[in-house]
């Protein structure tokens, strides 16, 4: 056995080696934690941030929320490495913040998110002589908040000023927290203010049931989503919002962004599929603007798919998952590509390795040929009136002892013995010649 092992040993520690490798490539045991960053407290990223919370704790991950303004504050701390994932609307990072956003990747569009456009109808009736709005460019001079700094919804609404023919640096335009707008506007020292968030949020229902409080219909809905492709036009159909007051009393018009869940591209791929799944529970059910099972999608983003949210949705959850927690899958999945690599290297060695065998045997055999040869040229050129001297002799039978003991070392098969026994008669003959030498010394 231990004649074999000096023979396959390397080919065994070589195996370890790059099972070893690829334990280190591959990671099969994710982080436990996860920094996501959502919004502020109370608007949509935040209450689904608190679902994703709950959610992945069955999993054992701890998810650590980050508060912020917003989808450009969000997108700017992913690229900065703060955070390792973070709700964002689609076309709300900041234009002039292009740094690092390489890291990024999308794990699919998640909902979507309507643009609310608040009023005060008593301005509109001074201004318009009529409390229902349906234009952007009737807002003109108006004291109207478009977002806090940070946010998606700012960057949003800068567009839409802009190919609506407005001046987004006109002075009656401010950019406060959301809270901060709404409390001013029914206070009435703002005239209009927009933001961004599902139909659930507090703040969006609050101002829906203010009286002296309208909501911008869109009528060009239709055109702002051709200007801009992250826009999607949406509808409310009457009594939506509330049928027993027939809120609203007709058909609106609204637009909306997608929201995605961007990561680092160096997230853990486990942690990446394991949020897909997650959404694909928290965002699959239906709400006022979307069918069930319409969201999450891989859809279109300003950040490329990565490539482990592609496989979850084109193939679902591996059959680990369907057995076992979400640890345990894991490192079944990824030693299972370990042991596939292993199988790719181990399978040829199996076929190759006793030939690689009987290669080496043929060589140790050929190499002591080699040896013995010398010392029997050394013998014979010396002429036989002219003694070596002892000291000679007792080396060069040294080294066939040597070579014997090499020879026994070779776990030699049984069909190269014929070799092997030949060699061993060889060098007796030539240990024979150096004892007849040294009987005459």
């Amino acid at each position: 056995m231990r004649k074999y092992l000096q023979t396959f040993l390397p080919m065994i520690l070589g195996l370890l080696l790059l099972l070893v490798g690829l334990l280190l490539i591959l990671d099969p045991i994710p982080p436990k934690q996860l920094r996501l960053a959502t919004g502020a407290p109370g608007a949509a990223f935040h209450i689904f941030g608190q679902r994703y919370v709950t959610q992945l704790a069955n999993d054992g991950v701890q998810t650590v929320l980050h508060p912020s303004e917003g989808s450009a504050e969000n997108i700017a701390l992913l690229a900065a490495g703060q955070v390792d994932a973070a709700l964002a609307q689609n076309g709300g990072r900041d234009p002039d913040n292009t740094a690092n956003l390489q890291h990024i990747t999308s794990l699919g569009n998640i909902f979507l998110q309507p643009l609310w456009v608040f009023y005060r109808q008593d301005t509109a009736h001074r201004v318009h002589g009529k409390t229902q709005l349906n234009l952007i460019t009737q807002l003109q001079g108006w004291r109207l908040n478009i977002g806090a700094p940070g946010s998606g919804v700012r960057n949003l609404m800068l567009r839409l000023l802009d190919i609506s023919g407005l001046d987004p640096k006109d002075p009656h335009i401010s950019m406060l927290k959301q809270e901060e707008a709404a409390r001013r506007l029914q206070a009435g020292e703002l005239d209009a203010m927009a933001f961004a968030s599902n139909q659930n949020s507090p703040l969006v229902q609050q101002l829906l049931h203010t009286p002296g409080i309208g909501l911008l219909d869109f009528a060009h809905a239709e055109t702002y989503s051709r200007r801009l492709p992250q826009i999607v036009p949406i509808t409310i159909p009457p009594g939506l919002i509330d049928l027993q007051q027939q809120l609203p009393p007709q058909e609106m018009h609204l637009i909306a962004v997608t929201a995605s869940l961007l990561v680092r591209h160096d997230l853990h791929p486990a942690l990446q599929a394991l949020l897909v799944r997650e959404a694909q529970k928290i965002h699959a059910g239906p709400d006022w603007f979307q069918r069930r099972g319409e969201f999450p999608n891989p859809g279109t983003s300003e950040f490329p798919l990565d490539d482990d949210a592609a496989y979850v949705y084109r193939h679902g959850p591996s059959r680990w998952e369907r057995w076992l927690p979400f640890w345990a899958a894991t490192f079944m999945d990824r030693m299972g590509l370990a042991m596939i690599s292993i199988a790719l290297v181990v399978v040829p060695l199996l076929k190759f390795g006793p030939k690689i065998y009987v290669l080496e045997v043929r060589w140790r055999i050929y190499r002591s040929y080699q040896v013995l040869n010398t010392i029997d040229n050394t013998l014979n050129t010396t002429p036989s009136d002219q003694l070596l001297p002892r000291s000679a002799l007792e080396d060069l039978l040294e080294k066939t002892r040597r070579l014997e003991d090499q020879l026994a070392e070779i776990a030699m098969p049984s069909w190269n013995r014929a070799a092997f026994y030949s060699l061993k008669s060889h060098i007796g003959l030539v240990q024979r010649s150096i004892q007849a030498r040294m009987a005459h010394t």
